[in-house]
């Protein structure tokens, strides 16, 4: 990418209002996304080097750089028809039968929507774009579902997108709303590619990649034979103890569950990653699980019912060298209470 263009779509974003502006939680009562349970993939791209190729992905076709745009670091896809890139799993990774994707991105006016690829054993690829309308290319029946809000009012802002796969169906969400379901898709996912048209003057952008499989299972009966229920899927904007509002699909599951069971009484548990000065992050992971307590209150369970406490990053339940072993050690466990 030319320096010039750079600084220009960069200028563009910074003079558009509302870029990083989120809606309220109440705008997800409805949202039902519930991400998979051990995640596989994480990349937010904080601690990459500017435009520089990210370590953690492979590069198929096109080009791409890292570029920190409003103080957001993001994967800048710059130029290619289509240009492709793969993040690195470990161990050549298989999708299982049910998993979740997630990722926040920007379309800049004029710009072409992302997609997600799932490439064949025989060397095609089916597709999902992101967009106004979310759109699938080369399935066996192409479908299409249209984003609820105006056209013009999609542009120029980050959404987030959440995809969900089990047994064949596959649910699309940007930001509160279920865009797309498809019933049937017709093949199994194996692996997961990024991409689209991009050009230098105006690049794809996203960030906050996350990849997890499992999940699809009962919520309440997991509870009650295990006494415990972990989750990923409620998380913080960085430093703080504001839920963001995807975690609303977890939340919404966890209050249906609650208020059918009035009975179950839990215990809020909220660890962190071992990244940062230990008691900063005891403190931090306190303010989070009261956080999401008086959520709950606010959903309408009564605050007798629960009790919050931080365990900072006390407890891993994976590794702490790598991104995904961080981001399953940032999780929520509800412990039932007697």
């Amino acid at each position: 990418m030319k320096l010039s263009h750079l600084l220009f779509f960069i200028l563009i974003i910074k003079l558009t209002p509302g870029f990083t502006q989120q809606p309220n939680l109440n705008a997800y009562v409805n949202y039902d996304f519930i991400p998979g349970e051990k995640i596989i993939f994480e990349d937010d791209f904080r601690n990459k080097k500017e435009s520089e190729f990210p370590a953690e992905w492979s590069l198929k076709s096109g080009k791409g750089v890292v570029q920190l745009i409003d103080n957001v670091p993001a994967f800048l896809l710059t130029d290619g028809h289509y240009a492709k890139v793969i993040p690195s799993i470990k161990n050549d990774f298989v999708l299982t039968d049910s998993f979740t994707i997630e990722f926040d991105f920007d379309i800049r006016d004029g710009a072409y929507t992302p997609a997600v690829f799932f490439p064949n054993k025989d060397g095609s690829e089916r597709l999902i774009l992101w967009g106004p309308d979310i759109q699938t290319g080369y399935f066996t029946n192409q479908l299409s579902g249209k984003y609820p809000e105006a056209a013009d009012k999609f542009y120029n802002k980050w959404h987030h997108a959440a995809l969900a796969y089990l047994n064949g169906q596959i649910k699309c969400y940007i930001d509160q709303y279920l865009v797309l379901t498809i019933p049937k898709c017709g093949f199994q996912p194996t692996k997961i590619l990024f991409g689209g048209l991009a050009s230098p003057e105006i690049p794809l952008a996203f960030t906050n990649v996350k990849i997890a499989t499992g999940g699809g299972n009962n919520m309440a009966d997991k509870i009650l034979a295990d006494g415990k229920w972990m989750t990923h899927g409620i998380t913080f904007d960085d430093n703080t103890s504001n839920i963001k509002p995807e975690s609303m699909g977890v939340m919404n599951a966890i209050v249906k569950v609650m208020k059918e069971n009035p009975q179950l009484n839990f215990q809020v548990c909220c660890y962190t990653e071992s990244e940062g000065d230990e008691s900063a992050n005891m403190k931090l992971s306190d303010q989070r699980a009261r956080a999401v307590k008086m959520q709950f209150v606010a959903m309408g369970i009564d605050a007798s019912r629960l009790l919050a406490k931080g365990y900072g990053a006390k407890y891993p339940i994976d590794s702490s060298s790598t991104s995904e072993g961080r981001a399953n050690n940032n999780r929520i466990e509800l412990k039932l209470v007697k």
